[in-house]
């Protein structure tokens, strides 16, 4: 499903006036995520599952051609981890067809 495909089915759904009131409501949930993020580092959404980010440590590479070792710089990562009611839903839907 693309961009355009969600924001026409949220919009839908949702019985929005237009395309652009539907993407600018979805850009809001996903920024107030990521602040959220920022902050608590994990939100869960309850039956449905939760955010989590993850931090990888740094890690060390030598260069093949100079011998010379450095390190990486640690990242973080954003997951979603599915909930047991998503979980089942899912399989259900899955299931039946």
């Amino acid at each position: 499903m693309k961009e355009l495909d969600f924001i026409l089915l949220y919009k839908i759904n949702r019985k929005s006036k237009s395309i652009y009131e539907a993407k600018k409501k979805i850009n809001l949930f996903w920024e107030t995520l990521a602040e959220t993020l920022q902050e608590d580092e994990q939100v869960n959404f309850r039956y449905l599952g939760k955010f989590l980010v993850k931090r990888n440590k740094p890690r060390r590479y030598s260069s093949p051609y100079s011998q010379q070792i450095g390190y990486t710089t640690g990242t973080c990562i954003v997951k979603f981890k599915v909930g047991e009611s998503l979980r089942k839903n899912l399989n259900e839907v899955k299931n039946d067809e």
